[in-house]
């Protein structure tokens, strides 16, 4: 499936939201927030919200890794 997470900084926080055209209701969505120097800062389970809100916890370079997973019947919430 083809997707496309946008990232923009607003008041502080970090906002993804990701555009998934062929998405499903079934279609699940995880973020993992990345600081360049040490890795993996905080981590969103799949959850069926197409966007999500980060505040970084001190000053760094940032950046986001989003997955996106489809399942074939509908999962509980």
């Amino acid at each position: 499936m083809d997707f496309s997470p946008t990232i923009s900084v607003k008041q502080g926080y970090i906002v993804v939201d990701v555009t998934a055209p062929e998405a499903l209701p079934t279609t699940r969505y995880a973020y993992y927030l990345y600081e360049t120097t040490q890795g993996v800062v905080e981590k969103r389970g799949y959850s069926k919200e197409a966007s999500c809100l980060f505040q970084p916890p001190a000053d760094g370079n940032y950046y986001v890794k989003v997955f996106v997973r489809s399942y074939s019947k509908e999962l509980p919430n």
